[in-house]
């Protein structure tokens, strides 16, 4: 048996150990057998979620990450120009009134919650 080492937050298998090694919680105890499966698949990795494990395409956790990445960039260059608007505040908007500040404001917050999402 080998105990698979979980990462707490999101449930991903992050190693397999020797039964006798201490390891901290949480970790799974699995044979040997089913961790060469899942040690083998290169196209997944596993997840530990409702007591089952669950492949996840690799492919799908790049694209989240690189969208992850591409927000990140968005949310620097729109803070950015906040700083601008706040410094010299005008409207961007006449028919509404919507300054340029108030656009940043809800185009940052549209990106947060996408965020929150991945």
């Amino acid at each position: 048996m080998l105990k698979l080492r979980i990462e707490k937050d999101t449930g991903k298998v992050m190693g397999a150990y020797p039964e006798h090694f201490t390891v901290p919680e949480p970790f799974v105890l699995v044979s040997e057998e089913q961790n060469s499966q899942m040690s083998e698949d290169s196209d997944n990795v596993y997840f530990y979620k409702k007591k089952k494990f669950v492949p996840v395409p690799k492919a799908d956790i790049e694209a989240k990450e690189k969208r992850k990445a591409e927000i990140k960039a968005e949310l620097l260059a729109l803070d950015d120009k906040r700083i601008r608007a706040i410094c010299e505040p005008s409207v961007k908007d006449e028919e509404t009134g919507e300054t340029w500040l108030e656009y940043y404001n809800s185009e940052i917050e549209k990106l947060r919650i996408e965020y929150q999402s991945l």
